[in-house]
């Protein structure tokens, strides 16, 4: 269903994720190649995902906005190495993450932190700490950006 190209294919993946998720609003989108790769799994009312995003474990709410190739991972403690220095399912956690309602998170974004309500991610940016409601981060790692606002000058 992944890779079946424009609105049918959206359409298919909408349908198969209603089956394999926890729940899946309406007026959803899923673009070409983009898929979930765990069922604890969720996504509100009228929610958009670009192209290429990989999802793990999360909650995405209402509204949310998804530009391509984001990836939203289980956590940040999915791999852990044995004492030998071999990586081993031992020991390692997954954690769902939760994204908040009217949520933007620009393309090639990495998300393993929760976002609250009317949070904006920039482009390229690599969450690792929750993001509050309304903030705006951006970077690797992401932190808070601040936007000033001059304002106009009168017309004379």
């Amino acid at each position: 269903m992944a890779t079946v190209p424009g609105i049918p294919g959206s359409y298919l993946r909408v349908a198969y994720y209603r089956w394999t998720l926890d729940a899946v609003g309406r007026d959803c989108h899923i673009g070409f190649g983009s898929y979930f790769a765990h069922p604890q799994a969720s996504m509100g009312n009228d929610v958009g995902m670009g192209a290429y995003c990989v999802l793990g474990q999360v909650d995405l709410g209402d509204g949310t906005l998804l530009a391509s190739h984001v990836q939203i991972l289980s956590g940040s403690r999915q791999h852990k190495r044995a004492e030998s220095g071999k990586l081993t399912d031992e020991g390692r956690t997954f954690r769902r993450i939760k994204i908040g309602t009217q949520c933007w998170i620009g393309a090639g974004a990495i998300i393993a932190a929760d976002l609250s309500d009317g949070a904006t991610v920039g482009p390229g940016s690599v969450v690792s700490q929750n993001v509050p409601a309304g903030g705006t981060v951006s970077g690797n790692p992401a932190r808070n950006f601040a936007v000033v606002v001059k304002p106009a000058k009168p017309v004379s």
